[in-house]
């Protein structure tokens, strides 16, 4: 047969069908080296997240802490007695709160830090009654007060301290 003849083609791919053959199973050189990059590459990636992740714990990365409010002065206020009472205190942002509530009553905030006092004040309404107000700070009574007939007054002020008494 002359070559480029269909025997020779034959030939010809039955030498490489048996070079595939006998290699078979066996990577070639540059699967070997894809599979070698890859791997290269996935250990980059993996060493890269470890590192963020030991930079962000060491250098403070958690911003939750960053965000948390300075510690707090727990209050509560208390107002026993009978009647109808109008009472004013400072609310958890501060400000003033006034309800007029029938006795007894109670409600807790926690005061800012920078708080230089604290207080409750009840006055009663036009039918009297009585009212003992009480201020307590960190889960301790420190001042107490005492209202009796209409329109009697009760006054609790103390100092807000950061610390527990």
């Amino acid at each position: 047969m002359k070559p480029g003849t269909v025997g020779d083609t034959e030939a010809s791919d039955s030498g490489e069908a048996a070079a595939v053959a006998a290699g078979a199973g066996r990577p070639t050189a540059g699967r070997s080296r894809v599979r070698i990059l890859i791997a290269g590459i996935a250990t980059l990636i993996c060493a890269a997240l470890a590192v963020t992740v030991i930079v962000s714990h060491s250098s403070g990365g958690d911003t939750s802490s960053q965000r948390r409010s300075p510690a707090t002065i727990p209050a509560g206020y208390t107002v026993s007695g009978h009647g109808v009472a109008q009472i004013a205190y400072p609310g958890v942002d501060g400000r003033l709160r006034t309800v007029t509530t029938r006795l007894p009553w109670h409600e807790q905030a926690d005061l800012n830090p920078a708080a230089r006092s604290t207080g409750i004040s009840v006055v009663l309404g036009k039918d009297g009654g009585t009212a003992t107000c009480t201020l307590v700070l960190h889960g301790k009574p420190v001042q107490q007060a005492t209202a009796e007939g209409p329109y009697a007054r009760a006054n609790c002020r103390t100092a807000a301290t950061s610390t527990a008494p």
